[in-house]
């Protein structure tokens, strides 16, 4: 299913802590680990020499066992580059909140709790810029009202005038 993080970071593995680290999510093989962060903050974004090529890891599960036998312990971790993915403004995008609520029934050792939830019909979200966002405003509440009303009034001193 399709995850959406807008605002993700690349992850790698340190391969010195023992633990055992699982992919959770890849991105595309187009994808790319960004470094120029103040070409993004312009909004300019282009794969430079030195870059991580992808698929780019965005989310690792990690497990790593202490003690032997019966007593042993298994501690577990999930490490994602992006928090906002669970957030109020993007939970109901893609399949972001099963992967969240997966992601903690993984965590609290409760595996019978990871399903696919069955999705409830509501409304369909649009993702806009801000700059899109202002340009509907503007035409909702400046220009469209402004245009009605000269077309009234033009109309209303027409018919005056007859």
């Amino acid at each position: 299913a399709m995850t959406i993080m807008p605002t993700s970071r690349s992850l790698s593995e340190n391969p010195g802590t023992g633990a055992v680290t699982v992919p959770l999510l890849k991105t595309g093989a187009r994808a790319w680990g960004e470094t120029d962060f103040e070409g993004l903050a312009r909004g300019e974004a282009a794969w430079d020499q030195g870059e991580a090529r992808g698929p780019v890891t965005l989310a690792v599960a990690a497990t790593k066992k202490k003690g032997q036998g019966d007593k042993a312990v298994e501690s577990r971790l999930a490490v994602f580059g992006d928090a906002s993915f669970a957030s109020n403004e993007n939970r109901r995008m893609g399949a972001n909140r099963d992967l969240f609520m997966n992601t903690i029934a993984w965590l609290a050792v409760a595996e019978d709790q990871i399903t696919i939830r069955p999705h409830v019909r509501g409304a369909n979200f649009i993702v806009l810029t801000p700059r899109q966002r202002d340009g509907i405003a503007f035409f909702v509440l400046y220009l469209l009202p402004t245009l009605l009303l000269s077309i009234g009034l033009g109309v209303w001193f027409a018919r005056r005038g007859r």
